[in-house]
């Protein structure tokens, strides 16, 4: 049967940038960043959660012109108001994992769009995996002759120092037992929308100020 037409139809939004060079001086402070860290499940992460607000402008600028982009692409399909409306990073934090160590699944709560920067990966070892949560196989099991966005229950992606992925906050996505002798070192964030959406007309609208 060839006679048809398949969809893909509400697809989750997965957005990837690549950034141009960490400057050493910037690498640095996220080195610096790691010298005080806490146990996570089968990784760490750093103490410091907030490393955006107080560090590292240039990249900050670029994660908010990517933020911007997506919100562009993803959530409206054109241009918006950023006078009325703007999309913030709350959160930002650095992971380290090293050799034999993994990421637990996950999402990220009191989030909208998550994303995770790599500043030191193997693109031909490291990877994330993200997990559909609405796997057309999840209430009847079975077993694919060849795996595609459909019928995968897990879909890895490669990843590169440099690389930045968006993704909604509800997405669950974990990484799996790193390889190779190299620790791998990310900085993730998260981003809440700041300002007036929705419809006045419609009763949905809602203003949330930041007084930061």
């Amino acid at each position: 049967m060839n006679n048809y037409r398949l969809s893909d139809l509400f697809a989750i939004p997965l957005m990837e940038f690549q950034y141009d060079e960490i400057s050493d001086q910037d690498y640095q402070e996220i080195i610096k960043t790691l010298q005080d860290t806490t146990q996570n499940v089968f990784n760490e992460t750093s103490r410091e959660n907030y490393l955006l607000d107080k560090h590292l402008p240039k990249l900050r600028e670029f994660f908010e012109s990517c933020i911007i982009t997506y919100a562009e692409k993803v959530i409206f399909g054109d241009k918006f108001n950023q006078d009325k409306l703007e999309f913030q990073i709350t959160q930002s934090w650095v992971n380290l994992t090293q050799p034999g160590q993994s990421h637990h699944a996950h999402t990220h709560a009191n989030s909208f769009i998550s994303g995770v920067f790599y500043v030191k990966a193997n693109s031909s070892l490291d990877n994330i995996t993200f997990i559909n949560n609405i796997n057309i196989s999840q209430i009847i099991e079975f077993e694919p002759k060849k795996f595609n966005q459909f019928n995968s229950s897990t879909w890895s992606l490669p990843v590169s120092t440099g690389k930045l992925i968006l993704f909604p906050s509800s997405l669950p996505h974990r990484v799996d037992t790193t390889k190779g002798s190299d620790d791998r070192i990310s900085l993730s964030f998260n981003v809440f929308p700041f300002g007036v959406f929705g419809s006045k007309d419609e009763l949905s609208e809602l203003r949330i100020f930041n007084h930061k």
